[in-house]
Parts: structure tokens; sequence; C-alpha cells
């Protein structure tokens, strides 16, 4: 079990790894900082894994992995997690950063005002 701290969100990150490297969440947490809009999302989908982070100004409102086997899946948690945190999707941008398709993409473009590449 390792620990990283986060400051910036008086936030502590725990994981466990068998490489001692921190997984791709803590990555995106770092990243929320580089986001320009107030609700900051954060998306990660890759191997049957979606990360997702998301900040609302300087507050860290939620970071979390997800089991998604396909796009579908991956948009699901995205969706339920910007509905159950009340952030209103159609004035916010997702910041995506990792390859998606471009259907994919304009599946996110459909429901975003945005849809931005890190």
């Amino acid at each position: 079990m390792a620990t990283l701290e986060l400051p910036r969100y008086d936030a502590v990150f725990v994981y466990a790894s068998e490489d001692g490297k921190p997984p791709v969440l803590y990555d995106l947490i770092a990243g929320l900082e580089g986001c320009r809009e107030y609700n900051k999302i954060l998306f990660h989908f890759e191997a049957g894994c979606l990360d997702l982070a998301i900040a609302q100004g300087e507050r860290l409102l939620l970071a979390n992995s997800f089991p998604a086997e396909d796009f579908t899946s991956a948009e699901y948690y995205l969706f339920l997690a910007v509905k159950s945190l009340q952030i209103n999707p159609e004035v916010s941008t997702v910041t995506v950063t990792s390859e998606l398709s471009a259907d994919e993409e304009m599946s996110l473009y459909r429901y975003f005002k945005s849809v931005e590449r890190l």
C-alpha cells in the first residue's frame, strides 16, 4: 500500500501497485489544475477501465476507477457521476486523456459543451 499527498485538495491518494508507480488516476487528479473551466472533468478509458476525476473550482469532488468493458459502460459511469454531483454537462467540458474513436468523441459532444484532448 502506498500514499501520495494531494495538498491542493487537502487529500491523500491511497493505492496498491506491484511496481510502485501510481495509477493513471493519480495523473488525472494532478491534471485537474490544468483545466480552465470551473467544472473540471478528466476522463481516461482504456483496457476495460474508466478513470474519472471531477472537481469544481478548487474542490475535488470525485476520483475513482470503474470497470467498463466498452465505451457505452464508460459513458454510463461518467453520466452517473455528473448527475450525482449535480453538474450540468451542457455547460461543462470533458477532457479526454486517452484515445477515442471519432464516433465515441461525437457521442460525448452530444451531451457536453465541449470535448478536449489532453
